[in-house]
């Protein structure tokens, strides 16, 4: 997700539909049929970046798993 966001940062796209767009072109392997599961399944047409990058964050970043790594970097000596 941060390189998606440094590419998109990068060209200067703005617009959420092109966000979108250019980040889930970036998507690959099993991450590719995650999206088409999420276009069939989700209002796409109308999604905002933000949208996309909660959905990606919740599938392969769980919260628990992000509190847990905040957790250990706060522990970090």
């Amino acid at each position: 997700m941060k390189e998606i966001k440094v590419i998109l940062d990068t060209l200067e796209i703005t617009r959420n539909e092109d966000r979108v767009a250019l980040g889930t072109y970036q998507l690959k392997g099993e991450a590719r049929y995650w999206w088409e599961l999420m276009e069939a399944t989700h209002a796409i047409a109308t999604m905002t970046f933000d949208e996309f990058e909660t959905l990606f964050l919740d599938k392969y970043f769980p919260m628990p798993i992000r509190l847990a790594k905040d957790q250990e970097f706060m522990n970090l000596k």
